[in-house]
């Protein structure tokens, strides 16, 4: 049904236990359905120090739950140590702020930069208190996870990772954040625009019915709105040899003589809204398209267009029948329905080729949405690429996009909750179609 994390607390129905063999302390009912576990993972002590320990490291509202990082290999406290144990903890790590670059996973490096991370907040003292073994895990090279606050100690900067260990901030990267977002769309046009895929020049219409180029030009992401109506977006202009030349949509921008200004329709990721709700769709059911090659998802109410924006699907490509999706990190094709969601997750890339067999993984992901095996619609806080070929088979989305699509779809997620799952009494997923 779903699940709780550390720290986070959710209202009780009544004072009724259930008891079980799963449960000796018995089961108690929460809001708004559903039973936990009373037992040594719970507590109704405000003052317990577990609780205080988990406060610490709860995520942000919005979009940014946390800052994020890439080690560039580092050991994980559970506590913060003394300069000496660190010393010898750290000896087989290597020099700080030294690392190697790797081509396999330079796409997980576009946001990283190379800067001091700014102390601020204090060292909770929750954390100077040994707890068993010093080092909990170690995050090799090219491991991302989530911080929520940075402190110094020792003279030495720390961050505290949402999985409430203590990292040294010399031996990682933070990433800077991604703005990008969608667009909000109203009414049923079927093209109402498209984003520029790199610099693209504005056209101005001829007498003659062909084109000339202008200076005015749109960025790179820039969203292109234009008019959809006949003899309009399928306007074909003529190349120097009097042959048809590439399709034309005429933009709602205008030149500076009041003109309007045309854009080439190749030289856009174009939002196409679908013609026909899936099978077994309700009239104002929401649903998900996903274009693979053009790089857009579009968020439907039965045949109305919602939301859409920029999307990063499996560097893969289409998929190839007969050939595994997660080893040829494609995104699959198909109806499916969203079973699984969380606030966030970590994500271990399959197949992945660390070096000197390595494995590394993605930590804290926002907004996780599986809707088949391990594939899922989730925010990518390690690049600003959207609309490019950038996942090992999952839907990539922006922080601000992640946060937006986790809001429309179903199951919704209860306040205090981490996770919901499909079915039951949380209904069906929403539907999520995924085309060429």
């Amino acid at each position: 049904m779903g699940y709780l994390r550390g720290g986070q607390r959710v209202q009780l129905k009544n004072s009724d236990k259930i008891r079980s063999r799963s449960c000796r302390d018995g089961y108690r009912g929460v809001e708004p359905r559903g039973y936990v576990c009373a037992g040594k993972h719970t507590t109704f002590d405000g003052r317990d120090s577990r609780l205080l320990a988990w406060r610490t490291v709860q995520p942000r509202a919005g979009a940014f739950p946390f800052e994020y990082a890439i080690s560039n290999n580092t050991p994980m406290y559970r506590w913060v140590p003394t300069p000496e144990r660190w010393a010898r903890a750290e000896r087989a790590f290597g020099a700080a702020g030294k690392f190697p670059k790797y081509l396999w996973h330079e796409k997980h490096e576009r946001l990283a930069e190379e800067r001091t991370i700014p102390v601020n907040g204090a060292l909770p003292e929750v954390w100077l208190k040994s707890r068993g073994r010093l080092v909990d895990r170690r995050a090799h090279l090219g491991s991302m996870f989530g911080f929520t606050r940075s402190f110094a100690h020792q003279d030495r900067t720390w961050l505290l990772s949402a999985d409430g260990t203590a990292v040294p901030a010399d031996r990682v990267r933070p990433y800077r954040q991604s703005r990008f977002e969608g667009v909000e769309l109203q009414g049923r046009s079927l093209r109402p625009g498209g984003w520029a895929q790199k610099k693209t020049v504005a056209w101005l219409r001829d007498g003659d019915g062909g084109f000339r180029q202008t200076p005015t030009h749109w960025p790179k992401r820039a969203w292109v709105p234009y008019f959809d109506e006949p003899g309009h977006a399928d306007l074909r202009g003529q190349n120097s040899r009097g042959l048809p030349g590439p399709g034309y949509r005429k933009t709602t921008r205008v030149h500076t003589d009041g003109a309007a200004l045309w854009v080439r329709a190749n030289q856009l990721r174009e939002v196409i809204v679908p013609r026909r709700t899936p099978v077994g769709t309700g009239p104002v059911e929401r649903w998900v398209q996903v274009s693979i090659g053009r790089g857009v998802l579009v968020a439907m109410a039965g045949e109305r267009a919602v939301f859409a924006t920029l999307i990063s699907p499996g560097m893969g490509g289409l998929p190839r029948r007969a050939v595994d999706p997660v080893k040829a990190s494609t995104t699959p094709l198909g109806s499916f329905r969203i079973v699984h969601k969380y606030r966030f997750k970590t994500m271990t890339p399959q197949g992945a080729k660390p070096e000197r067999d390595r494995t590394f993984f993605i930590a804290d992901v926002p907004f996780a949405q599986f809707f088949e095996g391990p594939f899922a619609l989730h925010t990518a806080y390690w690049h600003d690429d959207f609309g490019e070929l950038m996942s090992g088979g999952c839907v990539n989305l922006s922080p601000l996009d992640g946060e937006r699509l986790f809001r429309f779809t179903e199951p919704r997620l209860p306040v205090g909750w981490h996770s919901v799952s499909a079915g039951g009494s949380n209904g069906l997923g929403t539907r999520v179609v995924i085309v060429r």
